[in-house]
């Protein structure tokens, strides 16, 4: 018996593809009232009398062949049906359990061998087996293939999309509402799926414009050619595209579903193959009328099909219609495109625009947009509450120095005045007179820059610093931030933050990180005390909580790679009041560690910023949508927030797109006018929880160990200067791994990337490949690049192996622990990716393990044998013996970090 065409289908998706997630189908039955025993007993006979429970598949002959044992999994008393059922396993799997004194019955299937329809063949036959009756359809059934008679050409490319998550929202058309749209479609003269179809087609189409691809529809058909073959259990689907019909031409979309039906043996492989596309449609439209089972003992039980974890199509409506009976539609919606808010939205508006065709009355789509605005916005000037606050007040406590406000008024009255609208460069150095000099240049109009450059100039006024960014896109820009745009901040930092009379704020943020200015504003600039952490300090966990149980410290904002260090050192009952997550993404693992952590009375906030963007763009209470999904909140200050497509098209709430901000806290780009600033970030806005932020936009770069490698833009050098025509960067095994086929050795292409990008960014394996394999669709097959691609013995060339001594095995034990790579003992951990925070991070794990380290020898050569060489050989010390102090000059350690920092 011969593979069908539509079986073909999802045996190429399987090879291709290399995964069955997507082509698995489950289904779930509860039931209450019925033997559990005898029910196990029934689903055991008719597995064993059933013909396909016995099928396999012959790659080789490309047939199915019948085994002597089951082809699948039986499981009575658990549930095992979630469990992937890969095709060079098994291609069914059915549990029976009993849980919460009902029956479950549990049934997953491979599409090769079933469909939807083949769930219901399957209740039937076995209500038919518990009940002493003969099933009637476990044969098979041999079908003919009638003549390809059926073919039309679709205009709309559709490009091929990755599968991604799918969520389920189910709806029940009442029994009164679906009896007069078929009367009414009656005297149309066309079926009630017409319009249930063309409703879909004409909603899709307005918002066609919104997604950066065609939106087309395919219909899911069962192919027979007679009423025997109702009973054939083997999947004969087919699906084939729709062309989208306006709506004054619904009639014909009624002729081409009708000549679909009559033609369904098209098979949708050769469909693609004859049109020369990859992908016929995106979404998917599937409507069933039979029902296989009759009310009876059974009749109180909920049968369910559930959705697939993961799809290509972007949407899937599956119609369900039994006679007499509501109809039920179900969509499975990609919940990677947009969320649920725009996803619920558009099925309202769907049923409601499909229901205004069958009625006649006018309905007008209405997606609202995606932008949020602060709508309480409160401009406060710079210098009121300074000026404003009493002058025995303490401004500034460094290195146990203290400065009231009055002093700091008394110093900037005695102050020179300088000339206005210049850019004045100050050395970071953590001091008062730091503090003084910024606020003596903001006092005479002008901007400050702890980052030097070689034009120190400033090119527009009213302007308080600049800041470089961090040159993720290749080049750093000079950004200037605006008096403006902080004044519009100050009020909701305020009220946001709590902060009050009494609050003390502390900084250990790196001045040439723009949070070091809003540490200033958020504390000197709304009259309250701002304790400063000297270089020996900011970075030392121990030291850290000293200065917030010293100095009664209530406010501080850090990164949760340092609040994971410094958090379990922290005192229970701390004076902590607000603490401020920023600049890397939230965990799952570190969010349940600050929900414990907040019941001791701390507000935690989630807080989302860009260089370019006045330090915060948005903050809130630490909170949890979905998986991995972390709201930050409303817009603070000026700022809009407005989500876009590639297009710069606005999108309707609740979709993903780039994140643009406008507003006067957007800094002034050299060369750039002060509009609005594309983000490159991934984000939606939700209209309850504000911004949420998933990630970049673009898959240009992948994460190493640590290391974020632009691998687009190593192809495209690779490419552009060798001889190169294929090349591939990709991660295998933690390791960044460049394929290609030019004729340049290793140390050219070395030498070549390492003129152009940092040398933590070049791929540790630089390997000349000669083998490109292509998939079906003529293009270049690298899902089974990285699978076939294995290591060889150039593993331990290039990763460092421990000796077996007690030194280092403890580093290599620590190191992995941290998920960090090493390459070798001589090469500094920086080319390997580490940055500041990981190398203290690596030397407090070994303070704590006894170990005496020389902390700031270590940073100054952050390599594993200058580690060793600080490590006792003997015994480990006592903790209580080891301070794991910091010695280390002012202006020599604000380089040595610098450098780190870069």
């Amino acid at each position: 018996m011969k593979i069908r065409p539509f079986q073909d289908l999802f045996i190429q998706q399987e090879l291709a593809l290399g995964s069955s997630q997507n082509n698995v189908l489950h289904g779930r039955a509860e039931m209450s009232g019925i033997d559990f025993n005898k029910f196990c007993n029934s689903v055991h006979d008719l597995l064993k009398i059933s013909q396909w429970a016995y099928l396999s598949i012959d790659l080789e002959n490309f047939k199915w062949v019948f085994g002597e044992t089951l082809n699948g999994i039986l499981s009575v008393g658990e549930s095992v049906s979630k469990n992937e059922i890969n095709l060079d396993h098994y291609l069914w799997c059915v549990s029976v359990y009993q849980a919460n004194s009902k029956i479950i019955l549990e049934l997953s299937m491979h599409h090769a061998l079933a469909d939807a329809h083949s769930f219901q063949l399957f209740w039937a036959d076995l209500k038919s087996v518990y009940k002493g009756e003969i099933p009637k359809s476990n044969k098979l059934v041999t079908i003919k293939d009638p003549p390809n008679s059926f073919n039309f050409t679709l205009k709309n490319n559709i490009p091929k999309n990755t599968n991604g998550p799918v969520e389920r929202y189910t709806v029940n058309i009442s029994k009164n509402r679906k009896t007069r749209a078929e009367n009414i479609a009656k005297k149309k003269g066309i079926f009630l799926s017409t319009f249930i179809l063309g409703g879909l087609q004409n909603t899709l189409t307005s918002l066609n414009h919104y997604f950066d691809f065609p939106l087309q529809t395919g219909l899911a058909l069962r192919n027979r050619s007679g009423k025997k073959e109702r009973l054939n259990f083997l999947t004969s689907v087919n699906f084939l595209p729709v062309p989208h019909y306006p709506l004054e031409k619904i009639k014909l979309l009624n002729n081409h579903i009708k000549l679909l039906f009559r033609n369904q043996s098209y098979p949708l492989l050769e469909w693609l193959k004859n049109n020369q596309q990859s992908t016929a449609f995106n979404v998917l439209f599937s409507y069933q009328k039979e029902k296989y089972y009759d009310a009876d003992i059974f009749d109180l039980t909920e049968i369910t099909f559930l959705p697939n974890k993961t799809d290509e199509n972007i949407l899937s409506v599956h119609v369900l219609e039994y006679g007499s009976e509501e109809i039920k539609i179900s969509f499975d919606y990609r919940t990677d495109f947009a969320d649920r808010v725009f996803w619920r939205k558009f099925i309202v508006e769907y049923l409601n625009f499909t229901w205004s065709l069958i009625t006649k009355e006018t309905n007008v789509l209405n997606f609202p947009k995606s932008i949020l605005k602060n709508r309480n916005i409160k401009t406060t000037s710079l210098w009121k509450n300074f000026k404003n606050v009493p002058d025995n007040k303490i401004a500034i406590i460094s290195r146990n120095k203290k400065q009231t406000f009055g002093d700091l008024k008394q110093k900037l009255a005695s102050f020179e005045k300088i000339e206005p609208n210049q850019l004045l460069y100050i050395k970071p150095e953590r001091s008062l007179q730091n503090i003084l000099d910024i606020l003596k240049a903001w006092e005479n109009n002008c901007s400050v820059t702890f980052s030097f450059t070689n034009e120190m100039k400033n090119p527009v006024e009213d302007c308080l610093y600049m800041a470089l960014t961090s040159g993720s896109t290749g080049i750093s820009k000079r950004c200037f931030i605006s008096k403006k745009g902080i004044e519009t901040m100050l009020n909701d930092w305020k009220n946001k933050f709590h902060i009050d009379s009494e609050s003390v704020h502390l900084t250990t943020a790196d001045q040439q990180f723009d949070v070091f200015f809003g540490d200033i504003f958020r504390s000197i600039f709304l009259g309250n005390t701002l304790v400063i952490a000297d270089v020996n300090e900011r970075l030392e966990p121990s030291s850290i909580c000293s200065l917030i149980k010293k100095f009664k410290v209530t406010h501080y904002e850090s990164t949760p790679t340092l609040l994971n260090l410094l958090l379990p050192q922290l005192p229970i009952k701390s004076s902590l009041k607000t603490l401020i997550c920023g600049s890397e993404p939230m965990s799952n693992t570190f969010y349940n560690y600050l929900l414990n952590f907040s019941k001791n009375g701390v507000k935690i906030f989630n807080s989302y910023g860009l260089t370019e963007v006045s330090i915060d763009s948005a903050a809130c209470e630490i909170n949890k949508y979905l998986d991995n999904m972390f709201p930050v909140g409303f817009p603070i200050g000026d700022q809009i927030f407005t989500i876009a497509n590639l297009n710069g098209i606005t999108l309707p709430l609740g979709m993903f797109g780039e994140l643009l901000i406008s507003g006067s806290c957007v800094a002034f780009l050299e060369n750039n006018e002060n509009i609005f600033f594309r983000t490159g970030d991934l984000a939606m806005i939700h209209p309850d929880k504000g911004l949420i932020v998933k990630g970049r936009i673009d898959d240009t770069f992948i994460k190493v160990n640590g290391k974020r490698i632009p691998s687009k833009a190593i192809e495209n050098q690779i490419l552009l200067n060798t001889d190169a025509s294929n090349c591939f960067v990709f991660e295998k095994k933690g390791f960044a791994v460049l394929l290609h086929n030019s004729s340049f050795n290793h140390n050219n292409i070395e030498d070549l990337l390492t003129s152009i990008f940092p040398k933590y960014q070049i791929p540790e394996l630089i390997i000349q490949n000669h083998v490109w394999p292509i998939n079906k669709n003529g293009k270049l097959d690298k899902l089974k690049i990285k699978k076939d691609f294995i290591l060889s013995s150039q593993e331990t060339n290039i990763r460092w192996v421990p000796l077996n001594n007690p030194q280092e095995m403890k580093i290599h034990e620590i190191s992995s622990n941290m998920g960090k790579f090493i390459s070798s003992k001589n090469n500094s951990l920086l080319f390997d990716g580490w940055n500041s925070v990981d190398l203290l991070s690596f030397c407090n794990e070994f303070l704590l393990n006894g170990y005496v380290v020389n902390t700031q020898q270590f940073l100054r050569t952050p390599t594993i044998n200058n580690l060793l060489k600080q490590i006792n050989y003997n015994a480990p010390t006592n903790l209580n013996q080891n301070t794991g102090e910091i010695d280390i000059d002012d202006d020599t350690l604000s380089d040595l970090l610098d450098t780190l920092n870069k």
